[in-house]
């Protein structure tokens, strides 16, 4: 299976997870990936501005709450506070 592998690359369970959630709020309508990715970059600027951060390791997680409304949230793997000059 190595050239499935080497065709597809090797992607974990959480990778699958959340290219299914951006597809499941494009579907519905709320935001392209455009949207989304543009909305991920300055989420992470801002956040780079007070915290040292794993950027590669952020992912957009989603939920639908009882009311039928859609939760947003950003996983951000957080390494500790950035100094102050």
């Amino acid at each position: 299976m190595s050239w499935f592998t080497d065709l597809f690359g090797r992607h974990t369970k959480n990778d699958a997870k959340q290219r299914l959630e951006v597809m499941l709020i494009h579907d519905r309508g709320i935001f392209d990936n455009a949207d989304l990715e543009q909305m991920e970059k300055e989420i992470l600027t801002v956040v780079k501005r007070y915290a040292d951060i794993e950027t590669g390791a952020a992912e957009i997680c989603t939920d639908k709450l009882d009311n039928g409304r859609l939760l947003l949230s950003i996983r951000v793997p957080v390494r500790g506070q950035k100094s102050r000059r």
